[in-house]
């Protein structure tokens, strides 16, 4: 697990892949909140993150052990496609983490085709009417708001 030092710059690296094409819309701002449950961090974390992409210099920096940046890269790769595409300046962005982090070719593809699939499988995955969180198909109830789900609440 990254350490909470190092989540300031793991999360810049996120935030970064998920303006590169120039937009961060509602999906991925969604896909940013649920990458930011796992890590250990706060508020003025995500700020200082933040802080580092707005000024416009931030370069994707390899930070952790080498499971981190392989999680980073899951990450950062997950927020870029959940919109449903891989641009060509974030395919650009993720080609050049990958050799920083001595990620073979062979890997970075198992990596991309694991990603989609997560995000097919969200696809069929229900959503909390209440909070919006995204839940596994079957779950009857939300476990962060309790709200009862309905059978057959498609994902938004």
């Amino acid at each position: 697990m990254i350490t909470p030092d190092l989540v300031v710059f793991y999360l810049a690296n996120i935030i970064k892949m998920s303006q590169t094409d120039g937009k961060m819309n509602p999906k991925a701002q969604r896909a940013l909140k649920e990458v930011c449950k796992s890590l250990p961090m706060d508020n003025k974390t995500l700020k200082g993150a933040a802080g580092m992409v707005s000024g416009g210099g931030h370069v994707l920096t390899p930070v952790g052990r080498f499971s981190d940046k392989v999680r980073n890269l899951e990450d950062m790769l997950y927020v870029a496609l959940v919109d449903g595409e891989l641009s060509g300046s974030e395919r650009e962005e993720i080609q050049g983490f990958v050799e920083k982090i001595h990620v073979t070719e062979q890997q970075a593809r198992t990596i991309l085709t694991e990603t989609k699939i997560k995000l097919d499988l969200q696809m069929v995955a229900t959503e909390c009417s209440k909070c919006g969180t995204n839940l596994v198909p079957g779950t009857k109830v939300c476990p962060v708001c309790s709200e009862p789900i309905a059978t057959g609440n498609p994902a938004r």
